[in-house]
């Protein structure tokens, strides 16, 4: 029987395939359990790395069969009728909501649960729990994202609706906090950065994991890292994270440094489509796409210096990551990356704006000085995204 007063949170989210959404619920899970609180996980019938990870801990979870990412609203009415069949056999004190397609349960809490609750609160002991939406990105909504109008309008009346069914919302950057003022959501909200526990990655030395990545990937790299420049980014091969950006650039990059190397770690929809940009560029010998990597993090110090496009971010977990690996990046100015880098100029540039992006790339990749110099700055500043701060967030608005 579960001791009166005591935390029970359930940690929700769509998929469970790699992402930093997943990373974010598993190591989360991992540190509440951790201070000897209960918790849950939740997620759709899709992806595997989530569950398996959790399994590692002992942390339970559950698949939900009708949580899918689709617009489609029978399968919505079907996946709030699920979880409320689920509500009603679990006592959980809060409901964390990690993604937009999931958001729904939020109804579900507040519409369905307080009728069983009548009827069984007395022989239970059941109260209805609160519910908590984190917002990881705009996504539809990011000024950013090409979507037509109507569809844009559509993403927001979802939002905002569900929304009302949240007791508490979070942002995980200041930037993407900011941005929904002019969206008119009103709702009363807070802000958490996400963090990392720096003894869980397991970071290699440089020349481990230029070795044990070239080993790690599908299909293997081929590299002379000794004679090279290596450019590394961390993402899904998606639209949002600009990919065809770099892929486009890189002949100019070539002029700056001739021995420089692209290696992406990730997999998406668009890496046919990747891959072909590649291949009409001549570019198959200096661009690698490695495919997914379990816990790439510890990876990160076989590059020289890390690069990511995106379009729109929240809060990007590999960019914490990369914080605490001593990279030197060059990152578009855009959700959170500046508040990651602390607004260092010369590692921002302006999204899909080519001259600042070579001007920029240029000074990092000629200087090693200001290379070494900026890995020890951003050091520094990944003590300010440490998990425990994150978590310790948390738990008072758990309460």
């Amino acid at each position: 029987m579960e001791e009166k007063g005591k935390k029970n949170i359930f940690l929700l989210c769509t998929r469970a395939d790699m992402g930093g959404v997943q990373v974010f619920i598993r190591d989360l899970a991992r540190d509440l359990k951790r201070r000897g609180i209960l918790v849950t996980v939740g997620f759709g019938p899709a992806g595997g790395f989530l569950a398996n990870e959790l399994r590692k801990f002992n942390i339970p979870y559950i698949r939900f069969q009708n949580l899918k990412r689709s617009h489609n609203p029978f399968t919505s009415l079907s996946f709030i009728s699920e979880f409320k069949r689920f509500l009603n056999k679990n006592n959980f004190t809060t409901i964390h909501i990690n993604s937009s397609n999931a958001l729904i349960a939020a109804y579900a809490v507040k519409k369905c649960l307080p009728r069983t609750l009548a009827k069984h609160s007395m022989a239970r002991g059941k109260s209805r729990p609160i519910t908590i939406f984190t917002v990881h990105g705009l996504s539809l909504l990011d000024e950013n994202y090409k979507k037509a109008n109507w569809f844009k309008a559509f993403y927001l009346f979802y939002f905002k609706f569900f929304l009302k069914f949240v007791d508490k919302l979070i942002f995980i950057s200041a930037e993407n906090q900011k941005q929904t003022k002019s969206l008119n959501i009103a709702q009363e909200n807070h802000m958490i950065y996400n963090g990392l526990e720096p003894s869980s990655i397991n970071m290699l030395s440089h020349h481990e994991a230029q070795g044990q990545l070239s080993s790690a990937a599908n299909p293997k790299l081929h590299l002379n890292w000794i004679d090279s420049f290596a450019i590394g980014s961390v993402g899904r091969l998606s639209y949002q994270k600009n990919y065809d950006f770099l892929i486009n650039i890189f002949p100019k990059i070539l002029r700056v440094i001739p021995n420089a190397k692209l290696i992406i770690i990730g997999e998406g929809e668009d890496r046919a489509k990747l891959e072909e940009m590649i291949k009409t560029r001549k570019l198959k010998k200096s661009i690698f796409l490695t495919g997914n990597i379990i816990n790439s993090a510890k990876y990160l110090p076989a590059f020289d210096l890390f690069i990511l496009p995106s379009r729109y971010e929240g809060l990007p977990l590999t960019l914490i990551e990369s914080l605490f690996a001593g990279l030197p990046m060059l990152v578009t100015e855009v959700g959170g990356n500046t508040e990651i880098l602390n607004n260092s100029s010369g590692q921002i540039f302006k999204l899909n704006d080519e001259d600042d992006f070579l001007k920029k790339f240029k000074n990092l990749a000629e200087h090693k000085m200001h290379r070494d110099y900026l890995s020890r700055q951003n050091k520094k500043q990944s003590q300010n995204f440490l998990l425990s701060k994150s978590v310790d967030k948390y738990l008072e608005l758990y309460e």
